[in-house]
Formats: C-alpha cells, sequence, structure tokens
C-alpha cells in the first residue's frame, strides 16, 4: 500500500488522530496546537507544534511505516546460516504462512524507525531546538499492528536511549552492522518516541502511547524501570504524557 493513494490517506488520517489525541491531553494541556509549522533557525518544517497553559512547547512528527508485503524468504534463509540472530534468540518463521513477507515487512519496519529517528534529529540540530528547557520533541509512528508490532518498537527506542541493545532483540547484530558499516551517528536528541496503532478500516486507534519503553531486561543488572513515566534521553529529562480515553 506504501506509496499508493491508499496510504496517503492513511497517513493523513494517522496525522489527524495524532493531533487529535494532542488536543486530548492532559499532562500537559495544550491551549493551541499548529499543523506544519516552520521550524526555528531553518527552512524546514514540522507536523505539529503545541503550546501548553504553562508554556512548554511540544513538537511532533508523525510518522506511517506501512511495509508492502514482499517475499524474501531467501534473505531469512540467508539470516539463519549467516547466524544474523543473537544466539539466544531463535526466530521461528514457515514459509507457507507469508514467512518471508513478514521477514520483509519486519525488516523494513525497523529500518524505517531508525531512518525517520535520524531524519527529525537532523530537524532538531538545524533548528537549534535541542537543549531547550521549555522544548518536547516526539518521534509519532503510526501503523496497524499487522505488519510490524509495538514490542518492536520497544526494541528499538531501549537501544535509541541506551546505546544498547536488548539481549532479546533479534535484530541486534544486523542494526549494530548496519550502523557501524554506514558511520551513522545517533544523537539521541528526541525527547520521546510514540506509538499509535489503527486498524486499516478504524476511525480512530486503538493505541496511543506517548512514551514508549521496552520491559526491563532481565540480562542486565539493574533496578531501573523502564516503563517510568519519568526517565531521562539523552541529557533531557522525558516529560510524561498521558493517554487519552479511547472512545
Amino acid at each position: 500500500m506504501a506509496g499508493s493513494p491508499l496510504s496517503a490517506i492513511s497517513e493523513a488520517h494517522n496525522e489527524m488522530c495524532v493531533a487529535r489525541a494532542l488536543l486530548l491531553n492532559t499532562k500537559p494541556r495544550l491551549s493551541s496546537v499548529a499543523y506544519e509549522p516552520a521550524l526555528p533557525g531553518c527552512a524546514k518544517t514540522i507536523d505539529f507544534c503545541g503550546v501548553s497553559t504553562e508554556g512548554l512547547r511540544v513538537y511532533v512528527d508523525v510518522k506511517t511505516i506501512s511495509p508492502v508485503p514482499t517475499d524474501r524468504w531467501e534473505q531469512f534463509e540467508e539470516a539463519q546460516r549467516e547466524k544474523w540472530f543473537p544466539e539466544n534468540v531463535h526466530v521461528g518463521l514457515f514459509q507457507d504462512w507469508m514467512g518471508g513477507e513478514t521477514w520483509h515487512c519486519w525488516i523494513a519496519g525497523r529500518g524505517r524507525m531508525l531512518e525517520y529517528a535520524l531524519e527529525l534529529e537532523k530537524k532538531i540540530r538545524e533548528s537549534g531546538l535541542n537543549g531547550r528547557t521549555d522544548t518536547s520533541i516526539i518521534l509519532a509512528l503510526c501503523g496497524t499492528g499487522f505488519y510490524w508490532h509495538e514490542s518492536q518498537l520497544e526494541d528499538f527506542v531501549d537501544f535509541y536511549r541506551s546505546g544498547l541493545h536488548r539481549s532479546d532483540n533479534p535484530f541486534a547484530k544486523m542494526e549494530a552492522h548496519f550502523i557501524e558499516e554506514r558511520g551513522i551517528i545517533l544523537e539521541r536528541t528526541l525527547t520521546s518516541i510514540a506509538y499509535m496503532e489503527r486498524k486499516t478500516t478504524a476511525i480512530l486507534p486503538k493505541i496511543m502511547r506517548w512514551n514508549v519503553r521496552g520491559p526491563a531486561d532481565p540480562a542486565l543488572k539493574t533496578t531501573e524501570n523502564l516503563q517510568s513515566d519519568c526517565t531521562t534521553l539523552g541529557a533531557k529529562t522525558v516529560r510524561f504524557w498521558s493517554d487519552p480515553h479511547p472512545d
């Protein structure tokens, strides 16, 4: 569906759902929300900018990840032969049950997460928004819950925050190799990464989560609660955002 008129409609629909969620939010409550405002100091725009009654400015970039199912079974078999996965992780897919298509959607979805995070970091860098205590910058990633899952975004967010891959992350070795090969440097300037799940035929989202966090990694000797309301992201403190009640 990506690149088709239907995908453009779905992307616009998702943007409206995020706008609605911003207006319904109570922590903080926004007094105004602007659509596609220009960013300061550069020629780029961002999807939304909201201002709270306390003066907090919230920037949100909305991206829909909707991979086109493509049979990549041969690549999955290569991944198994070449041991692309961590030793403690087993990825079970079956060719007759759309295993090749599922594999492609997972890989493409994970790649888009990194791509969109880097794109927003570039906007932050060019606009000089990093380090402002009165500003939050959120990347909102939208999906249907079918082609990729929130748990896969949790894996990416935990890596983005800490710089370390979870022990149960099946894409850890592949992503680490890709980042090293391309010389990618993550600045980790995003305040938070949000997840919105809306079925293709649904009007309203099923899930709207402003601060995605993964469960505690049992392999890490830490007492940090990754699902806490307030935690550090780079040099920032992530403010807790309330999830609007579904209608």
